[in-house]
């Protein structure tokens, strides 16, 4: 059971990213990163100084080589092609093929100063650590008003119907509009609620200009900068829309070339690429020749591909696996990250028995977190990761489990007695039963807890559906009681999940703090030390509402070989841009040749 669940957690990145709340390739230099007071003036940014990483390559970096295919492996199939209908996360062709304004800095991360790891998908907490893609530069022209510069000279894929043609301010204009207007994107969601939305015009050809709701300026320039990626508007007049692999266009570094369904995708390298390598400027990325994706559903022989060298990277790897691999093949390289979301149990708070609290908080307390944490992950966990991740990145947001106010803290302990007199104070002292609908890869997950609950008289039905069905009745809210869902862990300041009319918003809630710890953060988007503060307040409330059963969190493992360079464990430069490292990475063909007698 260990193993199944450990695979589980690791192959269904897909759900928490269509749970997560919605908020987003590199420049040889960073954007402008202004930082300006709660209420921004209208004095645009001044022009970025290249940091000194960017300037030289650092002491002792090896000179990068061009030439080889990369392969990496994945644990399940391509999940979606187009961003209008399936979460930006999940596109995983897009993030090789299409660009966004925005990406994570590459030269403040570890391959360069080492101030941001990108081991996770949020957008980038210091604007700094932020640099100009498809945007050269951008500015606040007024409190809000957001202005994007394009980069001049990028160039949309040598194919059908593009044919090469220059990327123009009108393209991000399209793209931004097909995305919102287009019920069940996840823009589309981020934005239902009335004065959300922000009027996205071009200027000019290389000009955006993007007129936001009041408060709502760092909102905006996350998911139009870091999450809005550009297709060409003639390929979805010609098509219809971008589901089809073969209609794949973007201006990115790779160009997809080969999709056998539950088998593998193969890019090849962009030969007009315009991007140059932030820490050797001189060299035009990406390095690769190209990439092919396997995709092998079994554990064991995914583990095999990777000890044989036969691929170069596996990323999800569970704490037994890894631990075998450490002993069996020492060379690897490996990086050890939580896991991107919390496994959770949401309760329609807007119905009995759940609307009491004290319901809620002896369910908490009925399920033995640490005991869990220790059966299933080998203590490679952590039971408190949602709103706020353990995080270095968010470190003077959290508040870990023994600093909590008691209230709070008892949640996530084991407290079977006061669970049961919890549950008799609010008219159950028999219990009640209770149905959660779910999917059959945490079915077993699910059965632990409900052999918890057992215990306070609580009878739990596990609805199991197929995976599909169950997006349906998550992305409609049509669940009557409970359904399980994976919180997000990277995407502060949202609050989509609690926010009133909210389609994220499970529990269906109606908090009038929420609104106002969310309004306050957005007023505060550019005073990080004010904004972290709200949001350091509203998790301990959050928390202490009970909203939720939180499940433990695992550790999961990326490992791969010493034959590929400048990589260390990256899973994603910015916002929802998880294979956005590949263009900078590069292989040691002779060094591979050496290990394995192949290239």
């Amino acid at each position: 059971m260990t193993k199944k669940i450990l695979c589980v957690m690791a192959s269904c990145v897909a759900v928490a990213l269509l749970l997560a709340s919605c908020a987003p390739a590199v420049a040889p230099a960073p954007a402008p990163a202004p930082t300006p007071p709660s209420t921004p003036t209208p004095k645009p940014s001044p022009a970025p100084k290249p940091s000194p990483a960017e300037e030289k390559v650092a002491p002792g970096r090896e000179e990068p080589k061009y030439g080889g295919m990369f392969i990496l492996c994945r644990s399940i199939p391509l999940r979606g092609i187009d961003e209008a209908f399936t979460h930006p996360a999940a596109c995983d062709i897009e993030h090789m093929v299409n660009e966004e304004l925005l990406i994570g800095n590459w030269a403040k991360g570890l391959a360069g100063s080492g101030e941001i790891s990108f081991e996770t998908q949020a957008f980038p907490p210091k604007l700094e650590w932020v640099s100009g893609a498809l945007a050269e530069r951008w500015e606040i022209a007024d409190p809000q008003t957001l202005v994007f510069y394009l980069r001049k000279g990028v160039y949309f894929h040598n194919k059908p119907p593009t044919n090469g043609r220059e990327l123009v301010a009108g393209d991000v204009v399209f793209s931004w509009n097909r995305l919102v207007n287009t019920k069940g994107s996840n823009h589309y969601a981020t934005f239902a609620l009335p004065g959300e939305k922000p009027e996205v015009t071009a200027r000019d050809k290389y000009t955006v200009v993007a007129k936001c709701p009041p408060g709502r300026l760092g909102n905006i320039l996350e998911n139009l900068g870091d999450l809005t990626r550009v297709v060409p508007r003639e390929a979805v007049e010609k098509y219809g829309d971008m589901r089809d692999w073969k209609n794949s266009c973007g201006t990115g570094p790779f160009i997809l070339v080969d999709y056998v369904p539950q088998s593998s995708l193969t890019f090849e390298r962009n030969p007009n690429y315009w991007m140059k390598d932030p820490l050797n400027p001189k060299n035009t990325l990406p390095y690769l020749d190209g990439t092919k994706w396997l995709i092998i559903e079994d554990t064991s022989t995914r583990m095999a591909a990777l000890r044989t060298g036969k691929i170069d990277h596996l990323a999800g790897i569970g704490w037994e696996e890894a631990d075998s691999l450490i002993k069996t093949t020492p060379q690897l390289k490996k990086m050890r990250s939580l896991y991107i979301a919390a496994p959770s149990i949401c309760m329609r708070c807007d119905t009995k028995p759940f609307s009491d609290i004290r319901v809620r908080r002896a369910l908490n307390m009925a399920v033995d977190k640490e005991r869990i944490k220790e059966y299933l992950y080998g203590g490679n966990a952590e039971i408190l990761t949602h709103l706020v991740s353990t995080r270095v990145e968010h470190a003077d947001m959290y508040t870990p489990v023994d600093k909590l106010p008691q209230s709070t803290k008892e949640l996530f302990q084991y407290h079977l007695d006061r669970a049961k007199q919890l549950l008799a104070e609010a008219g159950y002292p028999k219990g009640f039963a209770a149905e959660i609908v779910c999917y059959k890869d945490v079915a077993d997950l699910l059965a632990i807890v409900k052999d918890y609950w057992a215990k306070i008289g609580v009878d739990l039905k596990l609805d199991t559906r197929e995976y599909g069905v169950y997006n349906s009745i998550l992305g409609s809210r049509g669940h009557k009681q409970m359904i399980y869902v994976v919180n997000a862990n990277w995407n502060l300041y949202r609050l989509a999940e609690l926010r009133s009319g909210s389609t994220l918003n499970r529990h269906m809630v109606d908090d009038p703090r929420i609104e106002e710890a969310f309004d306050q953060m957005n007023t505060e988007y550019f005073n990080v030390l004010k904004r972290n503060q709200v949001m350091k307040e509203i998790n301990l409330y959050y928390l202490d509402q009970a909203w939720f059963v939180q499940l433990p969190t695992p550790y999961l493992y990326t490992m791969w070989w010493p034959w590929v360079k400048n990589y260390h464990g990256e899973f994603s430069v910015g916002l929802h841009n998880q294979y956005g490292w590949a263009m900078f990475i590069w292989l040691d063909r002779e060094s591979k040749e050496n290990m394995v007698g192949r290239r």
